[in-house]
């Protein structure tokens, strides 16, 4: 597990198959991926499974952004090739 960021208000995930457990209420999710190339994934779903964000890099320096606003129950990267997922939280 790479998470960092715990206990303050943005976490940050580093590699695929990084996962939290527990209740937190999400503003935003943002992917960057400076080093990927076009084609790159992600995804994000909770810890049922409901996807929570989708994207395919077109390029590199690459950065995607979805707003949330509601509690999600559990982070989990599922797929992730290149960069960091930043989850901004209350």
């Amino acid at each position: 597990m790479a998470i960092t960021g715990l206990g303050r208000n943005v976490i940050k995930f580093t590699v695929q198959g990084d996962s939290l457990v527990g209740k937190r209420k999400v503003k935003h999710l943002r992917w960057v991926a400076a080093t990927a190339v076009a084609d790159e994934v992600l995804n994000i779903t909770d810890g049922d499974g409901f996807p929570l964000f989708e994207s395919i890099a077109d390029g590199a320096n690459f950065i995607d952004i979805i707003p949330l606003y509601r509690w999600v129950d559990g982070i989990i990267i599922v797929a992730m090739t290149h960069g960091f997922v930043y989850a901004y939280c209350d």
